[in-house]
This record gives structure tokens, C-alpha cells and sequence, in this order.
């Protein structure tokens, strides 16, 4: 049993009638916080079986409709809360192959080495975001883009994707 925090004794001997009774009191209350104890749990359990069974509808529909970068998100955030989930693990490497190959042909030959087509003092005015202001410093003519991805220090996929969008926007060639 529970220390009670306004009952000095914890003999149940020594309790007032009304404290001990399960009748209204205290032992209503506390039957009651139970009951909404158990019943947030039930609650967060369903809740979450709702969650996993959404994101695994979600990631198989991106699945069919080739929305490889959706469906990593999806399947990431899958793994994150459910670490064994084997279709969400399986998917991960799928998307990131398939990203990756259509990141490389984008590109082209991965031992090519870029060059920056902006002038230096015009580089500010890019709205680059961090990680994409690193890798554009990382070209410099003479490191290929396969030499930048492993350079950069994030992920593969990641530094790909930058290398084509700053090939798209026309800042490398």
C-alpha cells in the first residue's frame, strides 16, 4: 500500500474509518486515478497501434508511387519508434538505393570534378542553407563529386542530393 501524505501513521489500525473504507474517500480516489491510469495507457497503446498502421499504409502507397524520398521519411520515422520493423528497414534500403541511382545519373560520371560557376563575393547572396554552403565550399575543381560525398562528413544520400541541387540551380557545373 502507498504512503498517504495527510495520514501521519501507516498502520491500518490507526486510520480513521472513512480513510480505510472503499466507499467515498479516499479509496474512491484512488480506485479512480487507477482506472484514468489504466485508461491512458489504453489510450497511448491504441493511439500508437492507429500511428504504426497509418505510417505502414502511407509508406506502401509511397512505395507504389516511386515517392522514394517520402517514403525514407516514412520508413524512418517508423524505425525511429518501432527499431525492429522489418518492412520499414527493408523500404530504408530500397529508397536510399533507388535516391542514390537517381542522384548519381544527375550527375554523371561521380569521378568528374565540379567547379563553382558563382563568383566568390556573389556566394552570400545564394540563400544556401549550412549544409549546402559546406559542400559548395568543398568544390573546388579539383575533388570529384564522389571525393566531396565522403569529404563533407554527412550522409551519402544527403550529400548527393545537395550536389544536384546546387547542379540544378546552375551554382556548379
Amino acid at each position: 500500500m502507498t504512503a498517504d501524505p495527510w495520514v501521519t501513521s501507516t498502520s491500518d489500525a490507526e486510520r480513521p474509518d472513512w480513510l480505510a473504507s472503499s466507499g467515498p474517500g479516499l479509496g474512491l480516489l484512488s480506485g479512480l486515478a487507477a482506472t484514468v491510469e489504466e485508461s491512458r495507457g489504453a489510450t497511448l497503446s491504441a493511439r500508437a497501434a492507429t500511428d504504426r498502421e497509418a505510417l505502414e499504409v502511407r509508406l506502401r502507397e509511397l512505395l507504389r508511387l516511386d515517392g522514394f524520398a517520402g517514403a525514407l521519411e516514412v520508413a524512418e520515422s517508423l524505425l525511429a519508434a518501432f527499431p525492429d520493423h522489418s518492412e520499414a528497414a527493408s523500404a530504408r534500403l530500397r529508397c536510399i538505393a533507388k535516391l542514390e541511382a537517381a542522384y548519381r545519373s544527375r550527375l554523371g560520371n561521380l569521378q568528374t570534378a565540379p567547379s563553382v560557376r558563382v563568383p566568390p563575393d556573389e556566394v552570400i547572396w545564394l540563400d544556401l542553407d549550412h549544409r549546402a554552403g559546406f559542400v559548395l565550399a568543398q568544390v573546388d575543381g579539383v575533388a570529384s563529386y564522389d571525393d566531396i560525398a565522403e569529404l563533407c562528413g554527412m550522409g551519402r544520400l544527403e550529400a548527393l542530393r545537395i550536389l544536384c541541387e546546387l547542379l540544378r540551380r546552375e551554382i556548379i557545373r
